[in-house]
């Protein structure tokens, strides 16, 4: 029998929208049912208008048009974690705003596993925590007979794991906690345990005289973190409408999941295969590249350009005689990691694919890049001193993109980028000849490097190498 592949194509498009129909569904759901009542949008994605008012002290508003979709970030982001294959979200925010709740929710309605498993096999963070009460234990009887037999707990083998107020742990179980965020692994003596696939939600109060401070480097394990914030007053009143749970019970009832919309186990792998499989825009590839080079570079670090990296510097002097005084890698303290790169593209295109796009763009880039980035990059005292970045940090990714790709934007225009890329591609075919290769490279470097830029020597620094691979291959 003939197919005709456009019917294939037609009925793939069927069945993602059915999905992307059901998630969103459920996201709708939350609200619907009173379990998570959050209209306090500040994810917009698609067209919309941009409103700046007030007398004195401006504010800005976001109004939709046709097309426009608005989320609330902390459910939204919760809802693509708990979908993809061992995804770690943070939850920052003050006691008492829903944190748990949150992961809670979004393991039950997008994970699938029952609500009361999940709460179940929560961690509760706190200084005296041992890893027998969290992670595994011997057999007592087996033990007393000489035999090491592992009994791990509910967390391990839970395929939502939630960890309450982490950042109360010892400095123990803190340092077993972030690397079975960071591997997805658990041990216990000799026996190594690979969870289960599923999400890791983590809650983190701010910090008091009981909980540690968790730098930078240890919160890149995450993937993405989003402060959570009390509930605007027209939202609470529709909270509180919702019958008090403690006096009449029905709680377990808001909990089931209507048969339609409900999300299979199949239905998510599709998700998961459909997510990897959406490709990336080519400009979110050469700017998601940018950025990390913007972000990493140090002048302070050394006269060297292979080592002129924030991660070469041991320490961050005063930056008033700097030659660059406004570049955008003045902002930061540390890098974006790989990890943060590889994060940035796989949330672009998760939001992509909720939203029914073909193809991750600078748009879906931009919405995700200040919740991948702002708990992991330390705001240099730069940023804090001319602005509220100290308690905005969402604020400041925001401000930091902005720059890079204002950045970005400027040196797309100028000739020594054309001229970098038109060598790169020549020394990089291996049937390309040249009688004097030598000489065209030393060229293209000179003229590469009267841009006056910090991005300059670094691609001047890629033809060397490109340049130095051929030769070498020449002479093997």
């Amino acid at each position: 029998m003939f197919i005709n592949p456009s019917d294939t194509l037609d009925k793939k498009k069927i069945t993602m929208a059915k999905l992307q129909h059901k998630v969103n569904a459920l996201y709708h759901h939350l609200g619907k049912q009173g379990l998570y009542v959050n209209t306090n949008n500040d994810i917009f994605i698609g067209p919309y208008q941009t409103l700046t008012t007030g007398k004195g002290k401006k504010y800005t508003f976001h109004l939709l048009k046709d097309q426009g979709i608005a989320y609330a970030s902390p459910m939204l982001f919760a809802a693509l974690t708990a979908m993809l294959n061992h995804g770690t979200m943070l939850f920052t925010g003050a006691a008492s705003v829903g944190k748990t709740t949150s992961a809670y929710l979004a393991g039950h309605f997008f994970n699938g596993q029952e609500y009361e498993d999940i709460r179940s096999a929560t961690i509760h963070g706190h200084s005296r925590q041992t890893e027998e009460r969290t992670i595994a234990r011997y057999h007592t009887g087996r033990l007393l007979q000489g035999e090491e037999h592992v009994l791990w707990r509910k967390f391990a083998k839970s395929n939502v794991k939630v960890v309450n107020e982490f950042n109360r742990f010892g400095p123990d179980i803190l340092n077993i906690f972030l690397d079975f965020v960071d591997t997805g692994y658990l041990n216990y003596g000799d026996e190594y345990l690979e969870t289960k696939p599923g999400p890791l939600f983590a809650t983190m109060n701010y910090n008091d005289s009981g909980t540690r401070d968790v730098q930078e480097p240890m919160l890149d394990r995450f993937d993405i973190a989003v402060p959570v914030t009390s509930p605007q007053p027209w939202d609470l009143e529709n909270i509180l409408k919702r019958s008090d749970e403690k006096l009449n019970g029905g709680f377990k009832d808001l909990l089931a999941i209507p048969p339609d919309i409900k999300l299979s186990d199949e239905e998510r792998l599709q998700i998961r295969q459909e997510i990897a499989s959406l490709p990336l825009h080519e400009d979110v590839e050469d700017f998601r590249t940018f950025a990390v080079a913007t972000v990493r570079y140090s002048e302070v670090a050394s006269d060297s350009v292979e080592r002129m990296t924030k991660g070469n510097a041991w320490t961050m002097q005063d930056t008033s005689q700097l030659h660059f005084q406004n570049h955008p890698s003045l902002y930061t303290e540390n890098e974006i990691t790989l990890r943060t790169a590889r994060n940035l593209d796989r949330y672009s295109k998760a939001i992509a694919w909720l939203t029914e796009s073909t193809v991750a763009t600078m748009e879906h880039l931009k919405v995700v890049f200040p919740y991948v980035t702002w708990h992991k990059l330390k705001p240099t005292t730069k940023s804090l001193g001319t602005s509220k970045f100290a308690n905005d940090r969402i604020q400041f990714g925001k401000m930091l993109f902005d720059e890079i790709q204002k950045d970005w934007v400027a040196l797309k225009t100028k000739e020594q980028l054309t001229t970098y890329l038109d060598v790169k591609v020549s020394l990089e075919n291996p049937s390309f000849s040249h009688p004097d290769l030598l000489n065209l490279t030393t060229k293209a470097m000179e003229q590469i490097c009267t841009l006056d830029h910090p991005l300059a020597p670094v691609l001047a620094k890629h033809l060397e190498s490109l340049y130095n691979a051929r030769m070498s291959n020449v002479r093997t």
